[in-house]
């Protein structure tokens, strides 16, 4: 689609699904989408990385965090449904972004087209988010106060690269929404999934926040070389199935190290194609690397950075409280270790 095109689609999918709001904030969401639009093509480098599916997915999560997240008892200058944008925003477009550098320049695009609008940002409520550094924090406060929520074991470290995974995936398994985590082996991904199990129980749920959703029920599948698309169908079919028969559950397909039937020669990842649209129960793939433009436009996509050196940090300290032995810490401690890993 051509840039006007596309706008006048995405204005008219804005129109129809915030009718309660005023013309203003509805052409301002509109014109962030398409900022976001023309963000993502150019810093992937292809034009097919974003497409409509993208803005459905973004309505959708903005009135799902506009009724799901509390808002009483929050000090905040930002209204809950402006708020709720923002999350969506991030969910949709920034996660995706593989650097923290292009996330930082994704949401300074945003502060800049926003600032465009003049005295009208202010009088529609987006005023405070033209600030530097605003939509960030919005996101990072709600990912602080989703994970505190969550139990991990002892000796795991609440980091960055953990934070994120959980509260992305934990909200697309929920909506029912395709998500793939894309990232080098050891950034957390199977152990999301881990956290996520044993967490999300419903009314059986530890932490009282979780009691309000269905449990989770994983049907697994092992993808290598020799996958075929007839099996990923089967255990698809049998997800579907026990679904279809589960009260007060959510079941999920977990399609893991899902790059690696990329190889096999019977091409089975196209029957994603079909799998990923609009689908009955949760789908949720681990890879290390990024699929073909056909399969991650179907899907909410997370992709990894390179861990800052607070997130090894945090880590590593982690490591070293939990085997309680100062002899075998490093010469110069845990930041001395840092500095070596950052730098080489």
């Amino acid at each position: 689609l051509e840039t006007n095109t596309e706008l006048l689609y995405i204005r008219s999918m804005v129109n129809d699904k915030f009718k309660a709001l005023d013309e203003q904030q509805r052409l301002i969401i509109a014109d962030l989408v398409q900022c976001s639009h023309e963000y993502v093509r150019s810093a992937v480098g292809d034009d097919s990385a974003v497409s409509l599916r993208d803005v459905k997915r973004f309505l959708h999560l903005t009135l799902w965090f506009s009724d799901a997240l509390p808002n009483k008892g929050q000090q905040t200058k930002i209204l809950p449904i402006i708020r709720a944008c923002i999350l969506a925003l991030a969910h949709v477009y920034s996660y995706r972004l593989s650097t923290n550098e292009s996330r930082h320049s994704y949401w300074t695009k945003l502060r800049f087209r926003l600032r465009d609008w003049g005295k009208d940002v202010q009088r529609s409520g987006f005023g405070h988010l033209a600030e530097a550094g605003a939509m960030q924090t919005v996101v990072e406060k709600a990912q602080r106060r989703f994970t505190d929520n969550l139990d991990v074991e002892e000796g795991i470290a609440m980091n960055q690269a953990l934070m994120e995974n959980l509260f992305v995936v934990i909200i697309c398994i929920l909506n029912k929404i395709p998500v793939f985590v894309v990232g080098k082996p050891g950034s957390s991904k199977t152990l999301t999934m881990q956290v996520i199990a044993s967490n999300l129980q419903g009314k059986q749920s530890k932490q009282k926040l979780w009691r309000r959703f269905p449990a989770v029920y994983i049907f697994q599948y092992q993808c290598s070389p020799l996958s075929t698309s007839s099996s990923i169908k089967f255990q698809y079919d049998a997800a579907v199935s026990y679904q279809s028969h589960a009260q007060d559950v959510i079941t999920i397909l977990l399609l893991d190290e899902v790059g690696l039937a990329e190889h096999s020669p019977d091409m089975p990842l196209k029957v994603l194609h079909s799998i990923l649209v609009d689908p009955p129960i949760s789908v949720v793939g681990l890879s290390n690397w990024v699929l073909d433009p056909a399969k991650m436009n179907r899907a909410v996509c997370l992709q990894r950075p390179e861990p800052s050196p607070d997130d090894i940090m945090l880590t590593g300290s982690e490591i070293v409280n939990e085997t309680g032995n100062v002899l075998h810490e490093p010469q110069g401690g845990v930041p001395a270790l840092t500095r070596q890993n950052s730098e080489g």
